[in-house]
């Protein structure tokens, strides 16, 4: 996401270069190589009973909504989840069965003594659904007195009526097994409700759970009466105004009416216009001066801020800005004239520099290249002028003409420029013949002195053919049309 370093924040990866002073109070440059690895995001739905666990287990929610939670994802940066919280609540219900001899509850129980009961089951829900059982058992041809207290309604024992009002009710039970009349001293209690009204910034304590979205929340409990008191919260969250600053100064910086002159993080707050806080964060950097350093190699020269330079050194310019503020660029410059020095060995050529582009030319015929000379070696097959161009970054040179008197071709030194590889190999096999041949033939052999490859090139310094026969050694032998030969032993892998 961000790193905050030397009172600066980084946000995007690069390289950056910044500058301090060291413990002996010289210019110290640091050079940052910055990457920055990208938060992750997503969303969760969490359906519970009573209580949900967020995914990280740092915060447990009691109340449906939508919050904030942070994990760790594979790259070690956070992994934001948005999850959606729907609380499921336990339900409870009350019976009043009347019954003859026995009663089957209904979690299947078999009860015979009148009382009161109360079983647990589970609810459509997935939650706890409590059963409170007032039961009575009845006797043939008797009666019988149930003092009962509710909240809100009561049904009868027969199930026939259901009283809402305190008073004293007459029922009569009747079944295949029994008959009884049934006098119920009722008092009805109510239930009560009501609503609160609130406004907070940033978040709100209620009722031991702090909210910080806005929204209607209901929380439920007991009344003085024994009953449901629910209640209801209506919360406006106001937000609470954050802001960041980025500056930098060379001398001193006035923010919100105090004067700065050191790096540093500062903070104000305020009361914004909706009667939170505004908290006011800057980050600022004080910098005697700016360094900007380039390091550049040539072979002849090179143009920097408006001017040619071809000598190597250190070149100094300073520009200050309207704010007084002075940098410093600096240039280290080194001149590396290409090397077009030739040497010769026997009848070849060799250039000097390394790791550079060739191409020989004929200096007798107005400096043409020589079509395929375009190694460091040359060999040339009649004496003349020759010399090389040599291209490196973006240099180009060309050498003197050298001289080059062929009395004699020395097969066995032309026969020694000639290199094959790989050995062993996969089935292709390179040569490199370090001088162009007008016609050269190879023959492959087997172990057993059996031809199995025949090949001709013309007008080459370089050629491949593939040994396509089964693993094992084999000879390979070149002719070229001026008697040079050589025999290599091969491995096929």
């Amino acid at each position: 996401g961000e790193l905050e370093y030397m009172g600066q924040t980084f946000t995007a990866s690069g390289n950056y270069i910044l500058n301090t002073t060291s413990l002996d109070g010289c210019d110290s440059t640091i050079m940052l190589n910055l990457t920055v690895l990208p938060y992750s995001f997503g969303t969760e739905s969490i359906v519970s009973c009573e209580e949900a666990i967020s995914p990280s287990g740092k915060y447990t929610w009691a109340y449906s909504g939508v919050f904030k939670d942070t994990l760790t994802n594979d790259l070690g940066c956070d992994s934001v989840l948005e999850v959606t919280v729907t609380i499921l609540e336990p339900t409870s219900s009350e019976l009043n069965p009347a019954e003859c001899d026995e009663y089957i509850s209904p979690k299947g129980n078999t009860l015979t003594t009148s009382g009161t009961y109360t079983e647990v089951l589970t609810n459509e829900a997935g939650c706890d659904s409590v059963i409170t059982i007032n039961l009575t058992i009845l006797n043939e041809g008797s009666s019988s007195v149930i003092n009962a207290t509710a909240c809100d309604s009561y049904d009868s024992p027969s199930g026939n009526y259901t009283w809402t009002e305190t008073g004293t009710y007459t029922d009569l039970i009747e079944s295949d097994e029994c008959t009884q009349e049934v006098t119920v001293n009722l008092v009805v209690n109510k239930s009560t409700s009501r609503t609160i009204e609130a406004t907070s910034c940033g978040d709100y304590d209620w009722m031991g759970t702090i909210y910080n979205q806005s929204g209607s929340y209901v929380e439920i409990i007991g009344n003085e009466a024994g009953c449901d008191s629910v209640i209801t919260l209506n919360l406006e969250i106001l937000p609470v105004a954050q802001s960041d600053s980025l500056a930098y100064s060379c001398t001193d910086f006035t923010w919100n009416g105090n004067t700065y002159n050191q790096t540093g993080t500062y903070s104000e707050t305020f009361v914004g216009t909706n009667g939170c806080d505004s908290i006011a964060t800057l980050h600022l950097t004080i910098s005697d001066a700016e360094l900007v350093e380039t390091h550049l190699t040539s072979c002849s020269g090179v143009e920097w801020r408006g001017k040619v330079y071809d000598q190597t050194g250190e070149y100094k310019e300073v520009v200050t800005n309207e704010e007084s503020c002075e940098t410093i660029f600096r240039l280290y410059l080194t001149i590396e004239p290409l090397d077009t020095t030739v040497t010769q060995d026997g009848n070849t050529l060799n250039g000097s520099t390394a790791f550079a582009y060739y191409q020989w030319l004929d200096c007798d015929n107005n400096f043409d290249p020589i079509p395929g000379a375009t190694k460091r070696k040359f060999t040339p097959t009649e004496s003349g002028k020759y010399a090389v161009q040599i291209s490196k970054d973006a240099c180009i040179d060309t050498s003197s003409c050298h001289n080059m008197a062929i009395t004699t071709i020395n097969h066995l030194e032309l026969a020694n420029n000639i290199e094959l590889y790989p050995n062993p190999t996969n089935g292709k096999v390179n040569l490199e013949l370090n001088a162009i041949y007008t016609e050269v033939e190879i023959e492959v052999r087997d172990a057993l002195g059996k031809e199995v490859g025949h090949y001709q090139f013309y007008n080459t310094d370089q050629l491949s053919f593939d040994i396509d026969q089964a693993r094992g050694v084999y000879s390979v032998k070149l002719k070229t049309q001026d008697g040079i030969e050589k025999v290599w032993r091969v491995v096929k892998q």
